[in-house]
């Protein structure tokens, strides 16, 4: 029972990092109470204390997923919450399961170092990231955001904060639990410590160095303020347009050269003629900015239709680029489950790669709403050329303030793997404009619609989070494999021993 306790304090603590209070300080102090319980578990138990982690936070930095489920999808209050413990105990929990029956299978053979611990932990985030959900929602390393710590993105992704978050907290386990007290434990304290110290350091470092270059860029952000009823709504289509374009025109009262809209910020498709598409062309065809905007497309290989939630860049009214979505939300966008159960999902296709959009103001990497937690998708547009990202989202379906600040914050951790602006357009917020240094320099108001304007710089740096990629976490890896490999052999050694 104390176990069991331990576990659900650490996931309390854990959610208490993230928004509404965001008590970040907290984070490494959130994870230690998870790994003295694992070790001082049998392998059986820790599994059961991991699943139980995993389940309670969920519960708590997704407790806003019952009232959203009732308010678009019209499901009852019993039907969400049990939606919530299902995600928590099938979705999250395994990776965490497999980490605590891991750390305890080491912990009873020999006393894992704390190093070892943290990369056991990039590998449970591993595991539920790369799972049939694909969830990357709330990792270790967004608990570092607004702090130094998160500087270190740019080596090595949301992995870099992440791994000296659990490196602080495994630390500070061994002190309680001699099961993690590897030998010359002072001293691998002291090397957490300068770790910490060098991350904070190398944060400071990078917070005080530019990033971009020519003149500044004026650009603007429309929050439309378009909420869910509108999709694919016939009678609403027309007034939301007008709506938008009001917004739109007084953006450009600021003269900027880019303007981003949010995800679906239309409901009609751009390859088909009609009145919306007519309006939108004359509204925009007049030597005005460059727009970036979310909304549908279909093609027809072989007469069969497939569909994509999209991005596009207008230049005077006309589509300039296009770029389609490639991580598709489970249940929302795509099955998890693929030709199993093909129609829980909404039928759309991913797209093959994601295109930087080059306009006459500058070279945008978009990528839309979700896809904002995926570093690769930002990093490759990056490599590609993007001088700026934009990530044209929909965060209104959250139902949830706090919810859509930490999506924000999410988003942000881009901004710093780059080194560029990121340029972020909601229907509701957060609206925002974030600096190469993961700060939000320009925000909107929660709800409602509004109008951001700004000045951001091209860039074209080359971080080396951007040339190596996930490098540094595949090597946490392997030292993890060694390790384990390590204590297997010693482990059978001992038995031969034991039987001579």
């Amino acid at each position: 029972m104390t176990r069991a306790l331990l576990a659900l304090a650490s996931a309390g603590l854990y959610a208490l990092c993230f928004p509404p209070l965001s008590l970040r300080a907290l984070a490494p102090l959130a994870l230690a109470p998870l790994f003295v319980a694992a070790a001082r578990s049998r392998v059986g138990a820790a599994l059961a204390l991991g699943l139980l982690w995993g389940a309670a936070a969920t519960l708590g930095v997704t407790s806003w997923m019952p009232r959203m489920l009732g308010e678009f999808f019209g499901a009852s209050q019993p039907v969400g919450v049990a939606a919530l413990v299902a995600l928590g105990v099938c979705g999250i929990g395994p990776a965490y399961a497999a980490f605590a029956g891991w750390l305890a299978w080491c912990a009873r053979r020999r006393p894992p170092t704390p190093w070892l611990v943290a990369a056991g932990w990039l590998g449970a985030e591993w595991l539920r990231c790369h799972g049939p959900l694909g969830s990357p929602w709330a990792l270790a390393g967004y608990t570092a955001v607004g702090t130094p710590f998160a500087q270190t993105a740019d080596l090595a992704g949301p992995a870099g904060p992440g791994f000296l978050v659990a490196l602080g907290g495994a630390a500070l386990a061994s002190l309680a639990a001699p099961e993690l007290r590897a030998p010359r434990a002072q001293l691998h304290v002291a090397g957490v410590v300068a770790l910490l110290v060098a991350g904070w350091a190398y944060g400071a470092l990078r917070l005080g160095q530019p990033f971009g270059e020519g003149e500044p860029l004026p650009v603007a952000l429309v929050q439309s303020g378009v909420t869910w009823g509108f999709r694919f709504d016939a009678a609403q289509s027309e007034p939301n347009l007008r709506r938008t374009l009001a917004l739109h025109r007084a953006a450009t009262g600021s003269a900027p050269r880019l303007v981003v809209w949010p995800e679906h910020a239309i409901d009609f498709y751009l390859r088909d003629p009609g009145p919306e598409h007519a309006a939108l062309r004359a509204a925009l065809d007049g030597g005005g900015p460059d727009v970036v905007l979310g909304a549908p497309h279909y093609t027809r290989p072989g007469g069969a239709a497939r569909y994509f939630n999209s991005v596009f860049l207008l230049s005077h009214g006309e589509v300039a680029a296009r770029s389609d979505k490639t991580r598709l939300v489970p249940f929302a966008e795509r099955s998890p489950f693929g030709a199993l159960w093909p129609g829980a999902g909404g039928g759309y296709v991913a797209g093959d790669a994601p295109r930087v959009l080059r306009g006459e103001a500058a070279a945008v990497g978009a990528f839309l709403c979700a896809e904002a937690m995926f570093p690769d998708v930002a990093r490759r547009l990056a490599a590609d050329g993007a001088e700026l990202l934009a990530n044209p989202s929909n965060d209104f379906w959250f139902a949830s303030a706090s919810a859509a600040r930490l999506q924000l914050e999410t988003a942000s951790l881009r901004a710093i793997e780059t080194r560029r602006w990121l340029l972020r357009a909601t229907p509701t917020g957060y609206s925002a404009l974030v600096d190469p240094h993961g700060r939000i320099v320009a925000t909107s108001r929660y709800g409602g619609a509004e109008v951001l304007h700004g000045e951001v710089l091209r860039s074209r740096a080359a971080t080396p989070y951007q040339r190596i990629g996930d490098v540094s976490q595949h090597l946490a890896f392997a030292g993890v494999a060694l390790a384990t490999l390590a204590r297997l052999r010693a482990g059978g050694a001992a038995r031969l021993g034991a039987v001579a």
